[in-house]
């Protein structure tokens, strides 16, 4: 109970912090309010996972799920409070490159935590045996081994379906074609750039065509959608009715 209640005085720091740097009114009752909410939220699905009649596979889903939607609430804040507050995705559909997609539109929580902990430690080994241009290589693709290693794992977590490699390809592939990509701006060393009106829209293109063969037919596999669905329902039940119910007896009316 001490990790909740620390939390909650940290809901209010927050709360008395941001109310002293933004101007008061309407919109700061309401970005306050989606803080609160924030924070509330994160109390209570930490409540709710030491409860041990809580579902496993209910663990599952809103542990994947929960960094969605504190996103969506920080983005909420920074709307109406215009506090810089940390994001999830930063316009990843403006990424004029692999490299700039990948290091600083998508998933920044998740490259905020392999950075320190993969890229730069393995990078900082690579420089001892290689030039210092060609060290960020074996980093990148380290990086991206460990990212399609822990997909993997959720993949198989999400449907229990003996994983076939899929997504370890779909992060190799993309460590691999990032690495060319840095290779080749290193060597033209800024004598020929390709417009970003041009490489915008051919890096997206490539993410989402080899997402559709990589990257997505592993959660299609394991029904993922379908299990998405009833443990949703399964929590909505818990939350409204606080009643236990196992999302394995339930079916979607939807799909």
């Amino acid at each position: 109970m001490g990790s909740e209640i620390s939390n909650f005085i940290m809901v209010w720091s927050s709360v008395f912090g941001v109310a002293k740097v933004v101007p008061k009114g309407l919109d700061i009752m309401l970005g306050v309010v989606a803080i609160i909410g924030q924070i509330l939220l994160q109390i209570e699905f930490e409540l709710a996972f030491k409860d041990p009649y809580l579902s496993t596979s209910l663990q599952d889903f809103w542990g994947h799920s929960l960094e969605l939607l504190l996103g969506i609430f920080a983005l909420l804040a920074k709307t109406l409070t215009r506090a810089e507050l940390e994001t999830q995705f930063k316009d990843p559909y403006r990424a004029t490159s692999l490299q700039d997609f990948w290091g600083r539109r998508w998933n920044l929580s998740v490259s905020n935590i392999l950075h320190p902990t993969v890229y730069k430690p393995v990078r900082a080994l690579s420089a001892r045996f290689m030039s210092r241009k060609c060290a960020p290589i074996p980093a990148i693709l380290a990086t991206f081994l460990v990212s399609g290693l822990m997909h993997e794992l959720i993949f198989y977590n999400f449907g229990r379906v003996r994983p076939n490699g899929q997504a370890l390809c779909f992060f190799l592939l993309h460590g691999f074609s990032l690495s060319v990509e840095i290779v080749l701006k290193q060597l033209l060393n800024g004598r020929f750039r390709v417009p970003g009106i041009v490489s915008g829209p051919l890096a997206l293109a490539y993410v989402v065509l080899t997402s559709i063969w990589l990257f997505f037919p592993p959660f299609l596999r394991a029904k993922a959608e379908v299990k998405a669905c009833t443990e949703a329902l399964a929590f909505i039940e818990f939350v409204i009715n606080h009643r236990l119910v196992n999302p394995s007896d339930l079916s979607c009316p939807y799909l």
